[in-house]
């Protein structure tokens, strides 16, 4: 539907800025009715990229331009909004001592204990880890399955994998990856750099001597991540995966859509695939990480 352009959008393209407000007598409906449909913005058309006083012309053409300038501004805050979801989701927040199990409590009749661990992982970032175990584990070791959650997620989403798990005498070692709950680190990379996280656990597990073999059980994120190490580590026993995507650049594609479904301002969807490179390009900024790398049919076929 098109815009008119009497109306002062709160969403407008670039060079199209607020004016002050009119007096009441230019508010009223009689007056706005008898006003040019540029009145408001002609000067600021003038001026802007969008169109040029030729553009403009009579009868008001430029109101196009606008929404052509409209269409830009909502595709190039969608793909920002986009690019924020993939690297930088909302941060889950909780307190350990109120969200996590334990540290001390019973399943199946039998007490199990939460020993809290900061490890390094991944250039460097500190990983805060809970391994859950029998309180009484005997000399034997015990197999473990590392919980890796989603992109928005932490350690606090392992409460099924601990329920199910504990009462088969297999334990469960929860981790913040990097960038997520409260481990360090500012973005998250959906698989690149959580696999090096995933490592350096499993070197922890192993040099403790106390863990016999090894799974991994990931959702989202942390399921692309389990299938990427898994891929790399034979020594690996098994792996649950819950929704993982098998390409990241078609995933952004499906967003997009599912963003712009219903909305006024749609995206092409050559429009989308060529906005792709500005995704890409800023996620590699950003988060150090090309989106084409995770393409899970050629990483891990």
């Amino acid at each position: 539907r098109r815009l008119h352009a009497t109306y002062v959008v709160t969403h407008r393209p670039r060079g199209l800025q607020r004016l002050p407000t009119p007096s009441p007598i230019a508010r009223s409906p009689r007056v706005l009715k008898k006003c040019p449909r540029d009145v408001l913005f002609r000067e600021k058309v003038r001026e802007s990229p969008i169109g040029s006083e030729k553009d403009l012309g009579r009868g008001g053409g430029h109101l196009g331009d606008a929404s052509l300038g409209v269409r830009r501004w909502a595709m190039s805050s969608t793909w920002n909004k986009l690019v924020n979801l993939v690297i930088r989701p909302p941060r889950a927040q909780y307190d350990p001592n109120e969200h996590l199990p334990g540290p001390r409590f019973r399943i199946a009749g039998v007490t199990h204990v939460r020993r809290d661990i900061d490890l390094a992982g991944a250039d460097g970032l500190t990983l805060k880890c809970s391994h859950y175990e029998p309180e009484v584990r005997g000399n034997d070791p015990l197999p473990c399955v590392i919980y890796l959650h989603g992109n928005s997620g932490s350690r606090c989403d392992a409460t099924e994998a601990i329920r199910l798990l504990l009462p088969a005498r297999i334990t469960v070692f929860a981790v913040d990856l990097g960038g997520s709950g409260m481990s360090e680190g500012e973005y998250v990379t959906l698989g690149v750099r959580e696999t090096k996280d995933v490592e350096c656990i499993v070197n922890h597990l192993r040099d403790q001597g106390l863990t016999s073999k090894i799974g991994l059980w990931g959702t989202s994120m942390g399921a692309v991540t389990a299938i990427m190490y898994a891929n790399r580590d034979p020594s690996i026993a098994g792996v649950v995966l819950d929704s993982p995507f098998s390409s990241l650049p078609k995933l952004m594609l499906e967003l997009v859509a599912q963003f712009t479904k219903g909305s006024r301002v749609g995206v092409p969807k050559m429009a989308a695939r060529m906005a792709l490179s500005f995704v890409r390009s800023s996620v590699k900024s950003r988060a150090k990480f090309d989106i084409n790398d995770l393409d899970l049919r050629k990483v891990a076929p």
